[in-house]
């Protein structure tokens, strides 16, 4: 990424930056932050329920790594919505085929603030998957209930006959 942008950096360099930011807690899916500075504390709680506040507590967090290369905040946050960015468990296609084969429906219930779906495209996985229900689309998150109901309904089952 910072080949890209131009940016000139020694591996010494990039090891801090990117141990500053795993301790932020700045990369979506990855370390939770160790503490969540108070200006971001009701943006954090707030995440997955819209696009605008997981951007705005991602990128905050990463502010507090203090990168000094400006405009890479944005540019690390948007590398989230890339396939790149993301890797399958070796055998999860073929688990995830398997359930599909034994006529299992698959629905992905998941806290996130960004929609998944493109990723799960280029990673094959859409083909196998019935439904989604995203917290930041449905504003509720897990353990709500609510969100398991709605995988349910969407999946046209009764919650005590699926593998909830």
């Amino acid at each position: 990424m910072l080949d890209d942008r131009g940016i000139e950096a020694s591996d010494t360099e990039v090891r801090l930056y990117g141990e500053r930011l795993d301790v932020a807690g700045a990369v979506p899916g990855g370390t939770p932050p160790r503490a969540v500075p108070d200006q971001l504390a009701a943006v954090w709680q707030a995440r997955d329920r819209s696009e605008e506040a997981h951007r705005a507590a991602f990128t905050g967090l990463a502010r507090q790594a203090e990168l000094p290369w400006v405009g890479l905040y944005d540019a690390l946050y948007g590398r989230t919505f890339q396939a790149a960015a993301w890797r399958l468990c070796p055998d999860a296609l073929d688990v995830v085929r398997r359930l599909r084969e034994q006529g299992v429906r698959i629905a992905v219930v998941s806290n996130v603030g960004w929609d998944r779906r493109p990723v799960f495209d280029a990673l094959g996985l859409t083909p196998d998957i019935d439904a989604n229900v995203f917290s930041y689309e449905v504003g509720v998150d897990k353990p709500d209930p609510r969100i398991f109901q709605l995988a349910c309904d969407r999946l046209g089952v009764d919650p005590r006959g699926c593998g909830l």
